[in-house]
């Protein structure tokens, strides 16, 4: 026998499940799977499928092949309208179709593009044909931005929805989450429930960390929207508090993490949702869920090294005596319509920054406490008082101290940019 060939001894009329290979001083012995025999033996006895059922499986396979996304098809009709091409913005539309199935928190840092992350992701399932059925929810103060956005990068025209009656016959909808919201009590219904009836093929939520509680109607009406889809898109996914982040997951997949029981055994250090417990084993679970980009990891970005400086003010003795004033309030004297003390754990997490942000954040808070019923009436005349103590100040520390600010930056550069963050609209005023 020559050392270099292979000879093969075909047993299959001695033994089916039998193959023999000879090479070289080896003898090599196949025996084929169960499946295998199953099918040699429908050769054997000529019994063959129905060639109808063998094409309705290839064009199956095939649909199957044309269906698996490896490439964002519709990336050349908008490229054209994009300022940058980024890439990690179209690897993360693509792994959101590809590997999350639609069903992701696309969590990517302030300043890479989550906006237009979603777009391509939109626009690549309706070039598919996946999508017919959009809802777009963000909070009011976006809805115009998003509107723009989809139409001038992506040839995408979105229509806004404000009455219970335009959703039905509206195919690409966008609405602000803070007004269709709104639940009816005397109904036990949500006024825009009509949007409920609906199968959307895909939702997208921008600033989803509001919906970290479970028990306001913002969570509520999003958990009873019919979607195939969900992208919820926030640079703080959660702050201090992990059942934040388990809220937000719920409504992507349930039961991703576990009950919440078992959410807080498995990754809560006793049930503390400010220590987290096996967070490598967390952070897993989370990947499968969650895309999230720190500016250091995306190349091509480019970013002014930020300096930060903090200033520190004085408040005069008006105003921490107006200050001190309300922390009384609420530690001694918080009453809802019935005489009964209301919890202040939280309302000082709340409260108190509206009051550091300026007299007229605090000016607001309380006006807005006086007329609101739910307060017992000797809370609300404490607070009227506190209202003119603020009304005389003759100064804010402040806001006086942000313009001496700019007036030393515009000295060095007239010419440069500023721009203000604040979270309360008094302030900003």
């Amino acid at each position: 026998m020559n050392s270099n060939k292979i000879i093969i001894s075909n047993n299959y009329q001695k033994n089916l499940n039998e193959k023999v290979y000879f090479y070289k001083n080896l003898k090599i012995v196949e025996q084929p799977s169960s499946e295998d025999l199953d099918i040699l033996e429908k050769i054997k006895n000529k019994n063959f499928e129905d060639r109808k059922i063998f094409n309705l499986k290839l064009m199956s396979e095939e649909a199957a092949k044309q269906s698996e996304i490896t490439e964002l098809i519709s990336y050349a009709l908008i490229k054209k309208n994009l300022l940058y091409n980024l890439p990690h913005q179209q690897e993360g539309a693509l792994k959101i179709l590809r590997d999350l199935d639609g069903r992701a928190l696309l969590a990517d840092e302030v300043g890479l593009g989550k906006t237009i992350t979603a777009g391509m992701v939109l626009k690549e399932c309706i070039v598919r044909g996946f999508v017919r059925r959009a809802l777009i929810l963000t909070p009011p103060s976006l809805v115009n931005q998003w509107k723009e956005e989809l139409s001038t990068k992506f040839d995408l025209n979105f229509k806004e929805v404000n009455r219970e009656d335009e959703w039905e016959n509206t195919k690409l909808a966008i609405a602000s989450i803070d007004k269709v919201k709104n639940f009816n009590s005397s109904t036990n219904k949500f006024k825009h429930s009509h949007a409920h009836e609906i199968y959307w093929d895909i939702i997208i939520i921008d600033e989803a960390h509001k919906l970290k509680d479970k028990d306001t109607f913002r969570w509520r009406f999003v958990n009873k929207l019919q979607k195939k889809r969900l992208l919820l898109l926030t640079a703080t996914p959660f702050q201090n508090d992990l059942i934040e982040l388990y809220n937000l997951l719920s409504l992507l997949r349930r039961g991703h993490l576990g009950t919440m029981s078992e959410f807080r055994s498995n990754f809560l250090v006793n049930g503390n949702e400010r220590q987290p417990l096996n967070p490598t084993e967390l952070k897993r679970k989370l990947s499968e869920v969650m895309i999230r980009r720190r500016r250091d990891e995306v190349k091509g970005i480019y970013y002014v090294k930020r300096i930060p400086k903090i200033q520190v003010i004085n408040l005069s003795w008006a105003e921490k005596r107006a200050y001190e004033g309300v922390v009384d309030l609420l530690l001694a004297h918080y009453y809802d319509f019935n005489g009964n003390p209301i919890n202040t754990n939280l309302a000082l997490y709340s409260i108190l920054p509206k009051i550091t942000s300026s007299s007229k954040s605090s000016i607001e808070f309380l006006e807005n406490l006086v007329e609101n019923p739910k307060y017992h009436k000797s809370t609300q005349d404490i607070a009227k008082e506190l209202i003119e103590q603020f009304k005389r100040l003759s100064e804010d520390s402040k806001i006086e101290r942000l313009i001496g600010l700019i007036k030393e930056i515009n000295k060095k550069d007239k010419d440069t940019k500023i721009l203000l963050y604040t979270k309360h609209p008094a302030t900003l005023k």
